[in-house]
Protein backbone atom coordinates (compact mmCIF):
# COMPACT_ATOMS: atom_id res chain seq x y z
CA UNK A 1 0.00 0.00 0.00
CA UNK A 2 1.57 3.31 -1.01
CA UNK A 3 2.83 5.66 1.67
CA UNK A 4 0.74 8.79 1.93
CA UNK A 5 2.60 12.01 1.28
CA UNK A 6 1.26 13.41 4.55
CA UNK A 7 2.92 10.58 6.48
CA UNK A 8 6.33 11.78 5.33
CA UNK A 9 6.09 14.91 7.46
CA UNK A 10 6.64 14.70 11.20
CA UNK A 11 7.94 17.34 13.58
CA UNK A 12 8.92 19.55 10.64
CA UNK A 13 11.36 17.00 9.11
CA UNK A 14 10.85 15.98 5.49
CA UNK A 15 12.71 12.97 4.10
CA UNK A 16 13.61 12.36 0.43
CA UNK A 17 11.32 10.59 -2.02
CA UNK A 18 12.34 7.21 -3.51
CA UNK A 19 13.40 8.74 -6.85
CA UNK A 20 15.62 11.24 -4.99
CA UNK A 21 17.40 8.38 -3.23
CA UNK A 22 17.77 6.64 -6.60
CA UNK A 23 19.57 9.64 -8.06
CA UNK A 24 21.83 10.06 -5.03
CA UNK A 25 23.09 6.45 -4.82
CA UNK A 26 24.28 6.55 -8.43
CA UNK A 27 27.32 8.39 -7.04
CA UNK A 28 28.43 6.37 -3.98
CA UNK A 29 31.59 8.39 -3.49
CA UNK A 30 29.52 11.56 -3.09
CA UNK A 31 26.39 10.44 -1.25
CA UNK A 32 27.75 8.04 1.41
CA UNK A 33 29.66 9.17 4.51
CA UNK A 34 31.05 5.69 5.24
CA UNK A 35 34.56 5.40 3.65
CA UNK A 36 33.98 1.76 2.74
CA UNK A 37 30.63 2.46 1.04
CA UNK A 38 32.26 5.23 -0.99
CA UNK A 39 34.34 2.56 -2.78
CA UNK A 40 31.37 0.31 -3.47
CA UNK A 41 29.29 -0.27 -6.59
CA UNK A 42 25.48 -0.13 -6.55
CA UNK A 43 23.69 -3.11 -8.08
CA UNK A 44 21.94 -2.00 -11.29
CA UNK A 45 18.88 -3.26 -13.14
CA UNK A 46 18.69 -4.02 -16.87
CA UNK A 47 18.16 -0.34 -17.66
CA UNK A 48 21.39 0.59 -15.92
CA UNK A 49 19.59 2.24 -12.98
CA UNK A 50 19.93 1.35 -9.28
CA UNK A 51 18.13 -1.89 -8.44
CA UNK A 52 15.90 -0.84 -5.54
CA UNK A 53 13.75 -2.98 -3.25
CA UNK A 54 11.14 -0.41 -2.29
CA UNK A 55 8.75 -0.97 0.61
CA UNK A 56 6.19 1.19 2.38
CA UNK A 57 8.74 2.90 4.62
CA UNK A 58 12.16 2.49 2.99
CA UNK A 59 14.27 1.79 -0.08
CA UNK A 60 16.96 -0.91 0.06
CA UNK A 61 20.00 -1.09 -2.24
CA UNK A 62 22.75 -3.68 -2.62
CA UNK A 63 26.27 -2.24 -2.44
CA UNK A 64 28.96 -4.51 -3.89
CA UNK A 65 32.34 -4.26 -2.15
CA UNK A 66 35.55 -6.15 -3.02
CA UNK A 67 35.16 -8.71 -0.22
CA UNK A 68 31.43 -8.65 0.60
CA UNK A 69 28.00 -7.30 -0.22
CA UNK A 70 26.10 -4.85 1.96
CA UNK A 71 22.47 -3.74 2.14
CA UNK A 72 21.77 -0.03 2.55
CA UNK A 73 18.34 0.93 3.87
CA UNK A 74 17.15 4.52 3.30
CA UNK A 75 14.13 5.80 5.23
CA UNK A 76 11.09 7.68 3.84
CA UNK A 77 9.74 8.89 7.19
CA UNK A 78 11.31 10.74 10.09
CA UNK A 79 10.80 9.38 13.60
CA UNK A 80 12.51 11.22 16.49
CA UNK A 81 13.18 8.00 18.44
CA UNK A 82 14.57 5.86 15.60
CA UNK A 83 18.22 6.30 16.65
CA UNK A 84 17.41 5.37 20.25
CA UNK A 85 15.46 2.29 19.11
CA UNK A 86 18.17 0.98 16.80
CA UNK A 87 20.94 1.54 19.35
CA UNK A 88 19.04 -0.45 22.01
CA UNK A 89 18.14 -3.19 19.51
CA UNK A 90 21.75 -3.47 18.33
CA UNK A 91 23.03 -3.76 21.91
CA UNK A 92 20.48 -6.48 22.68
CA UNK A 93 21.23 -8.55 19.56
CA UNK A 94 24.96 -8.41 20.19
CA UNK A 95 24.35 -9.68 23.72
CA UNK A 96 22.03 -12.50 22.62
CA UNK A 97 24.11 -13.49 19.56
CA UNK A 98 20.95 -14.88 17.98
CA UNK A 99 21.28 -16.77 14.66
CA UNK A 100 18.01 -15.29 13.41
CA UNK A 101 19.13 -11.67 13.05
CA UNK A 102 21.56 -9.82 10.80
CA UNK A 103 24.27 -7.53 12.08
CA UNK A 104 23.59 -3.86 11.31
CA UNK A 105 24.84 -0.34 11.96
CA UNK A 106 22.71 2.78 12.24
CA UNK A 107 24.45 5.80 10.70
CA UNK A 108 22.88 9.10 11.71
CA UNK A 109 24.29 11.06 8.72
CA UNK A 110 24.91 8.10 6.44
CA UNK A 111 23.61 9.48 3.13
CA UNK A 112 23.57 12.93 1.54
CA UNK A 113 20.65 13.87 -0.72
CA UNK A 114 20.12 17.32 -2.24
CA UNK A 115 22.73 18.84 0.03
CA UNK A 116 21.31 17.45 3.30
CA UNK A 117 22.32 14.47 5.43
CA UNK A 118 19.91 11.69 6.37
CA UNK A 119 20.24 8.43 8.34
CA UNK A 120 20.62 4.99 6.86
CA UNK A 121 20.88 1.42 8.09
CA UNK A 122 23.85 -0.65 6.96
CA UNK A 123 23.63 -4.43 7.22
CA UNK A 124 25.11 -7.57 5.73
CA UNK A 125 23.45 -8.74 2.53
CA UNK A 126 21.91 -12.19 2.80
CA UNK A 127 21.22 -14.61 -0.02
CA UNK A 128 17.98 -16.50 0.27
CA UNK A 129 14.32 -16.63 -0.68
CA UNK A 130 11.32 -15.09 0.99
CA UNK A 131 9.04 -17.21 3.17
CA UNK A 132 6.11 -17.20 0.73
CA UNK A 133 8.26 -17.95 -2.34
CA UNK A 134 9.78 -20.93 -0.54
CA UNK A 135 6.31 -22.24 0.33
CA UNK A 136 5.22 -21.67 -3.27
CA UNK A 137 8.08 -23.89 -4.49
CA UNK A 138 7.20 -26.59 -1.95
CA UNK A 139 3.51 -26.61 -2.93
CA UNK A 140 4.31 -26.78 -6.65
CA UNK A 141 6.70 -29.65 -6.00
CA UNK A 142 4.11 -31.40 -3.79
CA UNK A 143 6.64 -31.53 -0.95
CA UNK A 144 4.65 -31.21 2.28
CA UNK A 145 7.57 -32.64 4.27
CA UNK A 146 9.54 -29.46 3.58
CA UNK A 147 6.57 -27.37 4.72
CA UNK A 148 6.46 -29.42 7.93
CA UNK A 149 10.18 -28.85 8.46
CA UNK A 150 9.67 -25.14 7.78
CA UNK A 151 6.91 -25.01 10.40
CA UNK A 152 9.18 -26.71 12.95
CA UNK A 153 11.97 -24.23 12.21
CA UNK A 154 9.54 -21.33 12.52
CA UNK A 155 8.27 -22.57 15.91
CA UNK A 156 11.86 -23.02 17.16
CA UNK A 157 12.69 -19.47 16.11
CA UNK A 158 9.61 -18.02 17.80
CA UNK A 159 10.27 -19.93 21.03
CA UNK A 160 13.82 -18.58 21.10
CA UNK A 161 12.56 -15.02 20.61
CA UNK A 162 10.08 -15.55 23.42
CA UNK A 163 12.85 -16.85 25.70
CA UNK A 164 15.00 -13.81 24.85
CA UNK A 165 12.00 -11.51 25.45
CA UNK A 166 12.26 -10.12 21.93
CA UNK A 167 9.31 -9.37 19.65
CA UNK A 168 9.79 -8.55 15.97
CA UNK A 169 6.56 -6.56 15.59
CA UNK A 170 5.98 -7.38 11.90
CA UNK A 171 6.31 -11.13 11.35
CA UNK A 172 5.19 -11.72 7.77
CA UNK A 173 6.28 -13.43 4.56
CA UNK A 174 8.56 -10.62 3.33
CA UNK A 175 10.43 -10.27 6.62
CA UNK A 176 11.31 -13.97 7.02
CA UNK A 177 14.06 -15.17 4.67
CA UNK A 178 14.82 -18.85 4.10
CA UNK A 179 18.59 -19.24 3.71
CA UNK A 180 20.93 -22.25 3.53
CA UNK A 181 21.82 -21.47 7.15
CA UNK A 182 18.23 -21.36 8.39
CA UNK A 183 15.62 -18.65 8.87
CA UNK A 184 16.65 -15.00 9.06
CA UNK A 185 14.58 -12.00 10.12
CA UNK A 186 14.88 -8.57 8.49
CA UNK A 187 13.25 -5.15 9.04
CA UNK A 188 13.68 -4.22 12.70
CA UNK A 189 11.81 -0.88 12.66
CA UNK A 190 9.06 -2.07 15.01
CA UNK A 191 11.07 -4.52 17.11
CA UNK A 192 10.73 -4.70 20.89
CA UNK A 193 13.58 -5.47 23.29
CA UNK A 194 13.50 -4.92 27.03
CA UNK A 195 15.89 -1.96 26.90
CA UNK A 196 13.58 0.00 24.56
CA UNK A 197 11.65 1.74 27.31
CA UNK A 198 8.96 3.13 25.01
CA UNK A 199 5.21 2.60 25.13
CA UNK A 200 4.38 2.49 21.43
CA UNK A 201 5.68 1.37 18.07
CA UNK A 202 6.10 3.43 14.91
CA UNK A 203 4.12 0.86 12.93
CA UNK A 204 1.47 -1.82 13.43
CA UNK A 205 2.72 -4.49 11.01
CA UNK A 206 1.25 -6.08 7.91
CA UNK A 207 -2.58 -6.20 8.17
CA UNK A 208 -2.72 -9.76 6.79
CA UNK A 209 -0.83 -10.96 9.87
CA UNK A 210 -2.08 -8.68 12.65
CA UNK A 211 -4.98 -8.77 15.09
CA UNK A 212 -7.82 -6.52 13.79
CA UNK A 213 -7.71 -4.48 17.01
CA UNK A 214 -3.95 -3.88 17.11
CA UNK A 215 -2.76 -0.28 17.50
CA UNK A 216 0.66 1.35 17.94
CA UNK A 217 0.17 1.08 21.71
CA UNK A 218 0.10 -2.72 21.57
CA UNK A 219 3.86 -2.81 21.94
CA UNK A 220 5.71 -5.35 24.06
CA UNK A 221 7.22 -8.82 24.19
CA UNK A 222 3.89 -10.56 23.42
CA UNK A 223 2.97 -8.55 20.32
CA UNK A 224 4.09 -11.35 17.92
CA UNK A 225 1.62 -13.83 19.44
CA UNK A 226 -1.15 -13.30 16.88
CA UNK A 227 1.24 -13.29 13.89
CA UNK A 228 2.76 -16.57 15.10
CA UNK A 229 -0.73 -18.05 15.34
CA UNK A 230 -1.59 -16.90 11.80
CA UNK A 231 1.60 -18.26 10.23
CA UNK A 232 1.43 -21.56 12.12
CA UNK A 233 -2.24 -22.01 11.11
CA UNK A 234 -1.36 -21.35 7.47
CA UNK A 235 1.51 -23.85 7.46
CA UNK A 236 -0.54 -26.50 9.25
CA UNK A 237 -3.41 -26.04 6.78
CA UNK A 238 -1.05 -26.33 3.78
CA UNK A 239 0.49 -29.52 5.16
CA UNK A 240 -2.99 -31.06 5.30
CA UNK A 241 -4.54 -29.35 2.23
CA UNK A 242 -1.89 -27.92 -0.18
CA UNK A 243 -4.67 -26.90 -2.60
CA UNK A 244 -5.51 -24.01 -0.25
CA UNK A 245 -2.39 -22.23 -1.51
CA UNK A 246 -3.58 -21.73 -5.06
CA UNK A 247 -7.03 -20.78 -3.80
CA UNK A 248 -6.11 -18.18 -1.14
CA UNK A 249 -2.53 -17.01 -1.73
CA UNK A 250 -2.55 -13.57 -3.41
CA UNK A 251 1.14 -12.63 -3.42
CA UNK A 252 0.84 -10.52 -0.26
CA UNK A 253 -0.11 -13.13 2.34
CA UNK A 254 0.18 -16.82 3.09
CA UNK A 255 -3.49 -17.88 2.97
CA UNK A 256 -5.16 -15.59 5.53
CA UNK A 257 -6.02 -11.96 4.87
CA UNK A 258 -7.24 -8.95 6.82
CA UNK A 259 -10.81 -9.63 5.64
CA UNK A 260 -10.76 -13.06 7.31
CA UNK A 261 -9.84 -11.55 10.67
CA UNK A 262 -12.32 -8.66 10.44
CA UNK A 263 -15.30 -10.93 9.83
CA UNK A 264 -14.57 -14.56 10.65
CA UNK A 265 -18.21 -15.48 10.18
CA UNK A 266 -18.23 -14.61 6.48
CA UNK A 267 -14.75 -15.94 5.72
CA UNK A 268 -14.79 -18.76 3.12
CA UNK A 269 -11.34 -19.83 4.33
CA UNK A 270 -12.43 -20.23 7.96
CA UNK A 271 -15.52 -22.17 6.88
CA UNK A 272 -13.31 -24.51 4.85
CA UNK A 273 -10.94 -25.04 7.78
CA UNK A 274 -13.83 -25.68 10.19
CA UNK A 275 -15.04 -28.49 7.94
CA UNK A 276 -11.75 -30.40 8.32
CA UNK A 277 -11.31 -32.39 11.54
CA UNK A 278 -7.52 -32.03 11.52
CA UNK A 279 -7.68 -28.23 11.19
CA UNK A 280 -10.90 -27.39 13.04
CA UNK A 281 -9.53 -26.90 16.56
CA UNK A 282 -6.59 -24.72 15.60
CA UNK A 283 -8.61 -22.62 13.13
CA UNK A 284 -11.36 -22.12 15.71
CA UNK A 285 -8.76 -20.90 18.22
CA UNK A 286 -7.55 -18.30 15.70
CA UNK A 287 -11.11 -17.20 14.92
CA UNK A 288 -11.90 -16.93 18.62
CA UNK A 289 -8.77 -14.82 19.18
CA UNK A 290 -9.87 -12.40 16.43
CA UNK A 291 -12.98 -11.64 18.48
CA UNK A 292 -11.20 -11.31 21.83
CA UNK A 293 -9.47 -8.17 23.15
CA UNK A 294 -5.86 -8.27 22.02
CA UNK A 295 -4.47 -8.29 25.54
CA UNK A 296 -6.60 -11.37 26.36
CA UNK A 297 -5.14 -13.48 23.54
CA UNK A 298 -3.79 -16.87 24.73
CA UNK A 299 -0.06 -17.69 24.59
CA UNK A 300 -0.14 -19.71 21.37
CA UNK A 301 3.31 -21.32 21.65
CA UNK A 302 2.40 -22.68 25.08
CA UNK A 303 -0.58 -24.54 23.55
CA UNK A 304 1.46 -26.55 21.04
CA UNK A 305 2.17 -30.26 21.40
CA UNK A 306 5.42 -31.84 20.28
CA UNK A 307 3.88 -32.77 16.91
CA UNK A 308 3.00 -29.12 16.17
CA UNK A 309 -0.73 -29.45 16.86
CA UNK A 310 -2.76 -27.44 19.36
CA UNK A 311 -3.45 -29.39 22.56
CA UNK A 312 -7.10 -29.11 23.56
CA UNK A 313 -6.13 -30.03 27.13
CA UNK A 314 -4.03 -26.88 27.43
CA UNK A 315 -6.68 -24.43 26.24
CA UNK A 316 -7.76 -21.77 28.75
CA UNK A 317 -11.15 -22.31 30.39
CA UNK A 318 -12.73 -19.32 28.63
CA UNK A 319 -12.06 -20.86 25.21
CA UNK A 320 -14.60 -23.53 24.27
CA UNK A 321 -13.98 -24.69 20.73
CA UNK A 322 -16.03 -27.83 20.21
CA UNK A 323 -19.61 -27.55 21.43
CA UNK A 324 -21.56 -30.74 21.93
CA UNK A 325 -23.89 -31.73 19.18
CA UNK A 326 -27.49 -32.04 20.32
CA UNK A 327 -29.65 -33.85 17.81
CA UNK A 328 -33.34 -33.26 17.74
CA UNK A 329 -36.07 -34.98 15.76
CA UNK A 330 -38.36 -32.64 13.91
CA UNK A 331 -41.95 -33.11 15.04
CA UNK A 332 -43.45 -30.16 13.25
CA UNK A 333 -43.51 -28.18 16.51
CA UNK A 334 -41.01 -25.56 17.70
CA UNK A 335 -38.22 -27.51 19.43
CA UNK A 336 -37.69 -26.87 23.10
CA UNK A 337 -34.26 -25.48 24.00
CA UNK A 338 -32.79 -26.30 27.45
CA UNK A 339 -31.41 -23.45 29.54
CA UNK A 340 -27.83 -24.39 28.68
CA UNK A 341 -28.58 -24.54 24.94
CA UNK A 342 -29.12 -21.93 22.22
CA UNK A 343 -30.53 -22.06 18.72
CA UNK A 344 -28.20 -21.18 15.87
CA UNK A 345 -29.62 -18.00 14.25
CA UNK A 346 -28.70 -19.33 10.80
CA UNK A 347 -29.78 -22.99 10.69
CA UNK A 348 -31.83 -23.10 13.99
CA UNK A 349 -30.11 -26.27 15.27
CA UNK A 350 -29.62 -26.56 19.05
CA UNK A 351 -26.11 -25.83 20.34
CA UNK A 352 -24.25 -25.68 23.63
CA UNK A 353 -24.72 -22.12 24.96
CA UNK A 354 -21.01 -21.93 25.85
CA UNK A 355 -19.90 -22.96 22.37
CA UNK A 356 -18.22 -20.72 19.83
CA UNK A 357 -19.44 -22.12 16.49
CA UNK A 358 -22.55 -23.90 15.32
CA UNK A 359 -21.68 -27.58 15.11
CA UNK A 360 -23.97 -27.98 12.09
CA UNK A 361 -23.25 -25.02 9.79
CA UNK A 362 -20.19 -23.39 11.36
CA UNK A 363 -21.88 -20.07 12.12
CA UNK A 364 -20.10 -17.97 14.78
CA UNK A 365 -22.39 -17.94 17.81
CA UNK A 366 -20.52 -15.02 19.42
CA UNK A 367 -19.83 -12.97 16.33
CA UNK A 368 -19.66 -9.26 17.14
CA UNK A 369 -21.73 -8.48 14.04
CA UNK A 370 -25.47 -9.23 13.95
CA UNK A 371 -26.57 -12.34 12.04
CA UNK A 372 -28.49 -10.36 9.41
CA UNK A 373 -25.20 -9.02 8.04
CA UNK A 374 -24.72 -12.37 6.34
CA UNK A 375 -27.42 -11.40 3.85
CA UNK A 376 -25.90 -8.02 2.98
CA UNK A 377 -24.71 -8.07 -0.59
CA UNK A 378 -23.04 -5.56 -2.85
CA UNK A 379 -25.26 -2.57 -3.49
CA UNK A 380 -27.48 -3.23 -6.52
CA UNK A 381 -26.61 -1.24 -9.67
CA UNK A 382 -28.74 1.82 -10.17
CA UNK A 383 -31.77 1.42 -12.45
CA UNK A 384 -33.54 4.31 -14.10
CA UNK A 385 -37.16 4.92 -13.02
CA UNK A 386 -39.91 3.72 -15.30
CA UNK A 387 -40.63 5.89 -18.34
CA UNK A 388 -43.98 7.16 -17.04
CA UNK A 389 -42.43 8.29 -13.76
CA UNK A 390 -39.58 10.07 -15.59
CA UNK A 391 -41.93 11.75 -18.04
CA UNK A 392 -44.20 12.99 -15.24
CA UNK A 393 -41.20 14.35 -13.35
CA UNK A 394 -39.95 16.38 -16.31
CA UNK A 395 -43.48 17.57 -17.17
CA UNK A 396 -44.02 18.98 -13.67
CA UNK A 397 -40.53 20.45 -13.56
CA UNK A 398 -40.93 22.12 -16.97
CA UNK A 399 -44.28 23.59 -15.92
CA UNK A 400 -42.70 25.10 -12.80
CA UNK A 401 -39.96 26.64 -14.93
CA UNK A 402 -42.57 28.03 -17.36
CA UNK A 403 -44.42 29.74 -14.52
CA UNK A 404 -41.18 31.13 -13.17
CA UNK A 405 -40.15 32.53 -16.57
CA UNK A 406 -43.40 34.49 -16.76
CA UNK A 407 -43.23 36.20 -13.39
CA UNK A 408 -42.83 39.98 -13.22
CA UNK A 409 -39.23 39.76 -12.07
CA UNK A 410 -38.28 37.62 -15.03
CA UNK A 411 -36.06 34.53 -14.99
CA UNK A 412 -32.63 34.53 -13.40
CA UNK A 413 -31.39 32.07 -16.04
CA UNK A 414 -32.80 30.50 -19.15
CA UNK A 415 -32.79 26.81 -18.26
CA UNK A 416 -32.23 24.22 -20.96
CA UNK A 417 -33.11 20.55 -21.11
CA UNK A 418 -29.46 19.69 -20.42
CA UNK A 419 -29.62 21.78 -17.23
CA UNK A 420 -32.62 19.77 -16.10
CA UNK A 421 -30.79 16.50 -16.79
CA UNK A 422 -27.77 17.71 -14.85
CA UNK A 423 -29.84 18.65 -11.81
CA UNK A 424 -31.68 15.34 -11.92
CA UNK A 425 -28.44 13.34 -12.23
CA UNK A 426 -26.87 15.20 -9.31
CA UNK A 427 -29.92 14.46 -7.17
CA UNK A 428 -29.92 10.77 -8.11
CA UNK A 429 -26.12 10.48 -7.68
CA UNK A 430 -26.39 11.88 -4.17
CA UNK A 431 -28.92 9.20 -3.33
CA UNK A 432 -26.67 6.48 -4.73
CA UNK A 433 -23.70 7.74 -2.69
CA UNK A 434 -25.80 7.74 0.49
CA UNK A 435 -27.00 4.21 -0.21
CA UNK A 436 -23.46 2.96 -0.88
CA UNK A 437 -22.19 4.68 2.25
CA UNK A 438 -24.75 2.78 4.32
CA UNK A 439 -23.64 -0.47 2.65
CA UNK A 440 -20.01 0.31 3.55
CA UNK A 441 -20.91 1.10 7.15
CA UNK A 442 -22.67 -2.26 7.39
CA UNK A 443 -19.86 -4.19 5.65
CA UNK A 444 -16.64 -2.13 5.82
CA UNK A 445 -14.48 -4.74 4.06
CA UNK A 446 -16.53 -5.06 0.87
CA UNK A 447 -14.39 -3.70 -2.02
CA UNK A 448 -17.30 -3.68 -4.49
CA UNK A 449 -19.17 -1.01 -2.52
CA UNK A 450 -16.05 1.17 -2.29
CA UNK A 451 -15.55 0.80 -6.06
CA UNK A 452 -19.11 1.83 -6.93
CA UNK A 453 -18.95 4.83 -4.60
CA UNK A 454 -15.59 5.86 -6.05
CA UNK A 455 -17.12 5.86 -9.55
CA UNK A 456 -19.92 8.10 -8.30
CA UNK A 457 -17.33 10.50 -6.87
CA UNK A 458 -15.51 10.55 -10.23
CA UNK A 459 -18.74 11.48 -12.03
CA UNK A 460 -19.36 14.23 -9.48
CA UNK A 461 -15.82 15.59 -9.82
CA UNK A 462 -14.90 14.71 -6.22
CA UNK A 463 -11.58 13.19 -7.30
CA UNK A 464 -9.91 13.29 -3.88
CA UNK A 465 -12.74 11.22 -2.36
CA UNK A 466 -12.62 8.87 -5.35
CA UNK A 467 -8.89 8.29 -4.77
CA UNK A 468 -9.55 7.37 -1.14
CA UNK A 469 -12.17 4.80 -2.13
CA UNK A 470 -10.08 3.31 -4.96
CA UNK A 471 -7.21 2.95 -2.48
CA UNK A 472 -9.57 1.02 -0.18
CA UNK A 473 -10.49 -1.27 -3.07
CA UNK A 474 -6.80 -1.99 -3.76
CA UNK A 475 -6.20 -2.69 -0.08
CA UNK A 476 -8.63 -5.61 -0.27
CA UNK A 477 -8.13 -6.49 -3.97
CA UNK A 478 -4.51 -5.70 -4.90
CA UNK A 479 -5.01 -7.26 -8.35
CA UNK A 480 -7.97 -5.04 -9.35
CA UNK A 481 -6.71 -3.51 -12.61
CA UNK A 482 -9.76 -1.28 -13.15
CA UNK A 483 -9.30 0.30 -9.72
CA UNK A 484 -5.71 1.18 -10.63
CA UNK A 485 -6.79 2.66 -13.97
CA UNK A 486 -9.63 4.74 -12.54
CA UNK A 487 -7.53 5.95 -9.62
CA UNK A 488 -4.96 7.03 -12.18
CA UNK A 489 -7.65 9.02 -13.98
CA UNK A 490 -8.59 10.72 -10.70
CA UNK A 491 -4.94 11.54 -9.98
CA UNK A 492 -4.60 12.99 -13.48
CA UNK A 493 -7.64 15.23 -13.04
CA UNK A 494 -6.04 16.66 -9.90
CA UNK A 495 -2.75 17.31 -11.72
CA UNK A 496 -0.73 14.49 -10.12
CA UNK A 497 0.63 13.12 -13.39
CA UNK A 498 3.42 11.00 -11.90
CA UNK A 499 0.97 9.16 -9.61
CA UNK A 500 -1.44 8.78 -12.53
CA UNK A 501 1.17 7.17 -14.78
CA UNK A 502 2.25 4.85 -11.94
CA UNK A 503 -1.33 3.58 -11.61
CA UNK A 504 -1.70 3.21 -15.40
CA UNK A 505 1.44 1.06 -15.43
CA UNK A 506 0.07 -1.17 -12.63
CA UNK A 507 -3.18 -1.60 -14.57
CA UNK A 508 -1.24 -2.46 -17.73
CA UNK A 509 0.88 -5.05 -15.90
CA UNK A 510 -2.35 -6.68 -14.70
CA UNK A 511 -3.47 -7.07 -18.32
CA UNK A 512 -5.92 -4.17 -18.76
CA UNK A 513 -5.75 -3.39 -22.49
CA UNK A 514 -6.96 0.26 -22.39
CA UNK A 515 -4.10 1.06 -20.03
CA UNK A 516 -1.63 -0.82 -22.22
CA UNK A 517 -2.80 0.97 -25.37
CA UNK A 518 -2.60 4.37 -23.70
CA UNK A 519 0.94 3.81 -22.40
CA UNK A 520 2.06 2.44 -25.77
CA UNK A 521 0.67 5.52 -27.51
CA UNK A 522 2.77 7.69 -25.17
CA UNK A 523 5.88 5.47 -25.56
CA UNK A 524 5.85 4.74 -21.82
CA UNK A 525 7.41 1.39 -20.91
CA UNK A 526 5.29 -0.86 -18.75
CA UNK A 527 6.39 -4.42 -19.48
CA UNK A 528 8.60 -6.10 -16.86
CA UNK A 529 10.78 -9.15 -16.68
CA UNK A 530 9.06 -11.79 -14.56
CA UNK A 531 12.16 -13.98 -14.04
CA UNK A 532 12.54 -15.24 -10.47
CA UNK A 533 14.83 -13.40 -8.10
CA UNK A 534 17.09 -15.72 -6.16
CA UNK A 535 18.53 -13.06 -3.93
CA UNK A 536 15.85 -11.44 -1.85
CA UNK A 537 15.71 -8.55 0.55
CA UNK A 538 12.56 -6.55 0.92
CA UNK A 539 11.30 -4.05 3.52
Amino acid sequence: MPTKLGDRMLLGMKYPLPDQYNKAVQNPELCFSDPELKTGVIELNKLGLPFVRCGNFSSVYKVILPDKEQAVKCFFNYYPDIKFRYERISECLHTRNSPYFIDFKYQENGIRVNGKNYPLLLMDWITGISFDKYIDECVKAGDTEKITALRDSFVSMCKQLQTDKIAHGDLQHANIIVTPNGLKLIDYDGMYVASVTLTQSNEVGHPNYQHPKRTRFNYGETMDNFSVMVIHNALTALISKPALWEKYYNGDNLIFSEKDFSNTNQSPLFRELFSTDVLKTQAALLAKTCLMPLDKSPDFLALLDADGSVSADLLPEEIHLQPETVSSVSTGNTPKTPADMVLCPKCTSAQNAMGMFCNTCGYSLINEKPPQLQTIQTAKPFKLPKFKTTALFFLVFSFVLFLYDNTKTGPVKNFTFDDILTVAEQFLSKGRVEKLTKSIEADPVNPASYYQRAMEFVKAGSYDKAIEDFTKVLKYEPQNAKAYLNRGVAFGMLGFQKEAVTDYIEAAKLGLKPAQDFLDSKNIKWKTDNSKEQEFLKN
